[in-house]
């Protein structure tokens, strides 16, 4: 008799452990979408995330697309969410879009501070989002992309996982970065977290992994005044030269929030035709 209790003991404490939620909802933002907080391993801390689901989640037997969309440097995980402009075309559309926390962490896994290791985030994340949630683990039903900082951080991530995603979509992204002989004007500060070694920045610079993106579909959103425009030229010239098909469009404007905010519609849209959604 003990040994029945004891083997239906430890049988009823695995399925405890395999089946507890690691993640806590702390706010109803809107209709679908919610907040959520977790114990990242990767950072040592509590993180959080935003996940937004089509109307339609509920009624699906099989995996819904994914998008994961990485916000700029001095923003946060709310901050396109919160945008009235924005929150109506992410909640109208026919996958789910995750917007993870990233501090100011670049998402790279620092040479120089062991704790912000934002790159390894993104990888637990994602593992966690799709044990919680009714998400394609398919690559071909994956995107990644990001703006600004998020931009850099997501080409860099899918150019370091290139079997993790079929889509990526950066809007005045830095994909010619970190790069010591651009002019001032169109450069931006090295942050702390990438070190001083010349060496390891030509690692991270997308534009040196450009034959990582080969079997990827990819769009490239730039605004003509914007810092950054370079670098986005340059990265549009590369991929024509290695032969890589890619959208390339490009807005009269600075490198801001309103930009932003003005291509969600164009790049949701190709998001959408990418996973060949009716």
């Amino acid at each position: 008799m003990k040994t029945i209790f004891y083997q239906f003991t430890f049988l009823f404490f695995i399925n405890f452990l395999y089946c507890e939620s690691v993640i806590t909802k702390v706010d109803d933002i809107d209709t679908n979408t919610y907040e959520y907080t977790y114990y990242s391993s990767a950072l040592d801390k509590e993180n959080k995330f935003v996940i937004v689901l089509p109307v339609n989640y509920k009624n699906n037997d099989m995996p819904v697309p994914v998008l994961y969309f990485l916000h700029g440097a001095g923003r946060h995980h709310r901050s396109i969410i919160d945008m009235p402009e924005a929150k109506e075309i992410i909640k109208n559309a026919k996958f789910v879009t995750i917007f993870p926390k990233g501090d100011n962490g670049w998402y790279i896994d620092s040479p120089v501070n062991i704790s912000s290791k934002y790159e390894s985030m993104i990888t637990e994340l994602i593992e966690i989002c799709e044990k919680e949630f009714n998400i394609a683990k398919n690559p071909d039903k994956k995107a990644i992309g990001g703006w600004s900082m998020g931009g850099f951080g997501s080409m860099h991530y899918v150019q370091n996982h290139p079997d993790k995603f079929k889509i990526i979509a950066t809007i005045i992204a830095l994909l010619d970065f970190p790069n010591i002989n651009l002019p001032k004007e169109q450069n931006h500060v090295i942050p702390d977290v990438m070190g001083a070694d010349n060496v390891y920045w030509d690692c991270i610079n997308p534009i040196k992994k450009i034959q990582f993106l080969k079997n990827l579909k990819i769009a490239i959103y730039a605004a003509d005044k914007a810092f950054d425009y370079t670098m986005n030229s340059n990265f549009h010239m590369e991929l024509n030269k290695y032969g890589i098909n890619h959208s390339y469009k490009i807005q009269t404007g600075a490198h801001s929030f309103n930009i932003v905010l003005s291509f969600i519609p164009e790049l949701y849209k190709f998001i959408n035709l990418s996973f060949d959604l009716k």
